[in-house]
């Protein structure tokens, strides 16, 4: 997968999956870019830790709604 995104013309940040140019556009405001960015240099995204959890939930499956991965640090 590879992930594009820009800046519209209304400010706005547009995300989509590079090889599916034709797919779905997930629309950001730039307060929700910037939380995500400033999430991303924080380290709030430890795919590792969401591996582990899920290694470790008995059917092997994603997180319940509401629930997040546990936190290492």
């Amino acid at each position: 997968m590879s992930v594009e995104f820009g800046r519209l013309v209304d400010g706005n940040i547009a995300l989509r999956d590079g090889k599916d140019q034709g797919g779905p556009v997930l629309v950001y405001s730039p307060a929700e870019w910037d939380a995500f960015v400033e999430g991303v240099k924080a380290g709030e995204f430890d795919l590792s830790a969401l591996a582990a959890h899920i290694a470790k939930t008995p059917s092997g499956g994603p997180l319940a709604p509401g629930e997040a991965p546990p936190v290492h640090g």
